[in-house]
This record gives C-alpha cells, sequence and structure tokens, in this order.
C-alpha cells in the first residue's frame, strides 16, 4: 500500500518525468574518482548495499551526500531504497519523506547537538523511531538531515566522534571528502580496533572449543 501511494505522490510531484532509473547520464557530482570511489565504498559496507545498486542511484541523479539519506531512511522505514530514493527525485524535501514514513528523528539531532551530554547518559544518537504524534517530528532543512545522517554514518562506520566529523563539515569540506579525511586520519587506529576485536572473536571462539 506504501509503494502505490509513494507512485501516487510521485505523480503529484512530478513536472519533468524524472526519476530513477531513467536518468543514467553517468555524471560525476564531487570530488576525485579515488575519494568518490572510497566514499561509496564505505556507504556500500555500512548498509550493506549492492555497488551497482549505488551507482544506479548516483546516474539517477541523486547527489553523493544524498546517499546514504536514502539508505537511512529505506533501512529505518523498512522499505526499498528504490522507493526512497523515488521520492526524493520526485521533489519531496528529506523532512516529507521522514513525515510520509512516521519517523522521528529527534532523538538523533537532540544527540548530535549535545554529544557529550548525550553520550554521559548513555544515550544512543542512532536511535530511531516511528511516531504516531507528527506533531513530535522537528521541521529540519535539507541540509540539515543531510548532515545529521552523514555525520551518523562516518562516524559510525569509521568508529570516529561525531565531533570530529562536524568539525570537517564546518570548514566546507562535503562528506565524499570528509569521508577520505577520516580514513587517512584514522586509518592505524581503526585498524587496532578492528584487530582487537577479531583478536578478541577468535579467543572466545578457542574457548568455546576448549
Amino acid at each position: 500500500m506504501k509503494t502505490f501511494f509513494a507512485l501516487l505522490i510521485c505523480t503529484v510531484f512530478l513536472s519533468n518525468s524524472k526519476i530513477f532509473p531513467f536518468l543514467p547520464d553517468g555524471t560525476i557530482h564531487s570530488g576525485s574518482e579515488v575519494t568518490l570511489s572510497n566514499f561509496y565504498q564505505s556507504v556500500a559496507e555500512y548498509y550493506l548495499a549492492p555497488q551497482k545498486e549505488i551507482q544506479l542511484f548516483r546516474n539517477a541523479n541523486l547527489k553523493d551526500e544524498e546517499i546514504p539519506v536514502a539508505y537511512f531512511f529505506a533501512r529505518t522505514a523498512k522499505v526499498n531504497p528504490e522507493e526512497v530514493v523515488n521520492l526524493r527525485l520526485c521533489g519531496m524535501r528529506w523532512m516529507d519523506v521522514a513525515n510520509y514514513y512516521d519517523l522521528n528523528l529527534k532523538l538523533i539531532t537532540d544527540c548530535l547537538n549535545n554529544i557529550d551530554e548525550c553520550q554521559k547518559h548513555g544515550a544512543k544518537f542512532s536511535k530511531v523511531h516511528k511516531s504516531a504524534n507528527k506533531k513530535n517530528l522537528r521541521k529540519l532543512s535539507d541540509k540539515q538531515i543531510i548532515d545529521l545522517i552523514n555525520v551518523k554514518f562516518i562516524s559510525e562506520d569509521h568508529l570516529c566522534s561525531p565531533k570530529f566529523v562536524q568539525k570537517l563539515r564546518k570548514q566546507g569540506s562535503d562528506f565524499a571528502l570528509i569521508n577520505q579525511q577520516v580514513i587517512q586520519e584514522h586509518r592505524e587506529y581503526i585498524e587496532e580496533l578492528r584487530n582487537r576485536a577479531k583478536g578478541a572473536s577468535e579467543n572466545l571462539t578457542a574457548f568455546q572449543n576448549q
């Protein structure tokens, strides 16, 4: 039923019939090929998304920094990412898409606005829930939602502080470049953490096999 209404909304919003997957122009939106390739790879790993699907969304003229938003909304609303992309390319604002799926982003925004307090009380800023009361939904601009989701995605994917990602964003970097900077500056630290986790897992397996 949701899919039917999504298509109906697209019909209302469309004026030039620009909807996935009928825009395969292969446009390169920002950054170098290496930087973008690493960004798409990070998106694919974090959201367990096929590279081919990401490329299709890119070719459909969805901006690079909006691809994580589409996957985030799809995962949270438990719908196909293509459905979310279609709504966005029809002309809907990201806040409209959140309202359409009854997604409440308030906890994420509160935690990102006050990360120290959030961590102090052990709150998970990654939590999103559905809300029957749409008055609880904060009105966010497209830019605010894009920043919000990309900060969450990059900081969680690379195990770094959201504050660090926010700092780079305030300096004017796009998220593909921020992702590359985080990879470069935290490569050794990330590898060390992953090795620890792998070692702990192997030790646990060995203990269980005794």
